[in-house]
């Protein structure tokens, strides 16, 4: 049963929710010991919490622990829906019950997994767990209200859209995206997902611009177009400050058409600024650092975080966008013992993620020791998994536990809840 779990004696709150879920449960008294039980008037109905008014329910399950909520929600559909209610979020936000907890996926051939990272007391992940999804490639994460919603695609290439309830576990199919795409840009404004750029395979093996914008509605669970791209990317970025989406990075797709077509690949060192309110794109002076090369990209705050590649390593910078102004920021130590400088390529993957004035950078693929391996060089580094803490507000990087090894690859974000 659900409720077993509730029964450990080492978890605070355990006797709470036996007693809750007991309550529930209808009278099964033998006849025979009756007699010697309380016998209520004729007018009183024995009752339960489920029989409590919506708003006194509610009060009561958002009092529980966080780790008693998965097993609350099988109790039965009534607490189920409460607990996916938004009167309930907002009654854990009022009693302080809310925490940022970065999460991580990872597809495999064979099963999806899932890692959290309560980071209130980052002590250690908890265990992945399987999630009944298979054959799955997970290209982004994104956050809207507790909700995380996954995007990637089939082994056919196919869009696919899925709803996660990290109180509950549970995952949910949602309208896929309107046309399929890879390595394109997302982030989230007032509720809404928002997807930019990438690319498609084409049948002569090249690759086409998806030059569309899509917006997401939850509520609706559907898909539009609101806008086409002002540049055409792919492997391009995405963040979201101040109602805006900001497109980063990435290349241009140059050559000539035709079965024998030629590609190019051109750094687009602009930053592309879509003003999801107004439905139009605005101009931005400020280039993007370095060429353009942006490996990863949050937002933060009033402002745009971003991880950058080059020549002799790897930078971190601070968009401005109320100036249009670009700033460096302390790097990341990457490197362990004065290791000489990384540069990232396509076997060393990062991503960033905010938590409240917290940034969160996670290597979610390649080695930092095989990259200097390969590149001739000595030097320390993380081996996989590394999880950096950038505090916004003093300028300093701390080290947060590294990524289970069993999530190497993972699409990540951080969901308060």
């Amino acid at each position: 049963m659900p409720s077993m779990a509730c029964h450990r004696s080492d978890r605070s709150g355990g006797r709470r929710l036996t007693w809750l879920v007991k309550s529930c449960w209808p009278d099964t008294l033998p006849e025979a010991h009756r007699k010697f039980a309380h016998v209520p008037p004729e007018d009183h109905q024995p009752s339960s919490i489920s029989a409590l008014p919506d708003d006194l329910l509610t009060e009561c399950l958002a009092r529980l622990p966080s780790f008693s909520l998965r097993s609350a929600s099988l109790v039965c559909r009534k607490w189920a829906e409460t607990l996916s209610s938004q009167a309930f979020y907002d009654a854990r936000r009022r009693l302080g019950r809310l925490n940022h907890l970065l999460t991580a996926f990872s597809g495999a051939p064979s099963v999806v997994l899932s890692a959290t990272l309560p980071l209130s007391a980052p002590s250690d992940w908890a265990p992945a767990r399987p999630l009944p999804l298979s054959g799955l490639t997970l290209s982004h994460l994104a956050v809207v209200g507790r909700d995380i919603y996954l995007l990637g695609r089939t082994p056919s290439a196919a869009s696919v859209t899925l709803r996660y309830d990290p109180w509950s576990g549970s995952v949910s199919p949602r309208a896929p995206m309107r046309r399929p795409r890879k390595r394109f840009a997302a982030s989230v404004i007032a509720g809404k997902l928002y997807v930019a750029g990438g690319a498609v395979r084409t049948l002569s093996g090249g690759r086409e611009a998806v030059n569309s914008v899509e917006e997401y509605d939850p509520i609706t669970d559907t898909w539009r177009d609101v806008s086409v791209c002002a540049t055409p990317r792919y492997g391009c970025q995405g963040a979201s400050v101040g109602g805006l989406f900001f497109v980063l990075g990435g290349v241009r797709i140059v050559g000539t058409a035709g079965p024998r077509r030629r590609e190019g690949y051109v750094y687009e060192s602009n930053m592309d600024t879509y003003d999801a309110e107004a439905m139009t794109w605005r101009r931005r002076r400020a280039v993007v650092p370095i060429g353009g090369c942006v490996v990863a990209s949050c937002g933060a705050g009033e402002f745009v975080y971003v991880l950058a590649s080059h020549a002799v390593g790897v930078s971190f910078w601070r968009y401005d966008w109320k100036r249009d102004e670009w700033q460096r920021e302390p790097n990341p130590a990457v490197g362990e013992g004065g290791a000489p400088p990384v540069r990232v390529d396509n076997a060393l993957r990062f991503t960033l993620a905010s938590a409240g004035n917290r940034v969160l950078l996670v290597q979610t693929g390649g080695s930092v020791c095989d990259l200097w391996r390969r590149s001739g060089r000595s030097g320390r580094g993380s081996p996989e998994g590394l999880v950096l803490v950038y505090h916004c507000e003093t300028g300093e990087w701390s080290r947060a536990p590294d990524l289970p090894v069993a999530v190497n690859g993972a699409v990540c974000g951080c969901v308060y809840c």
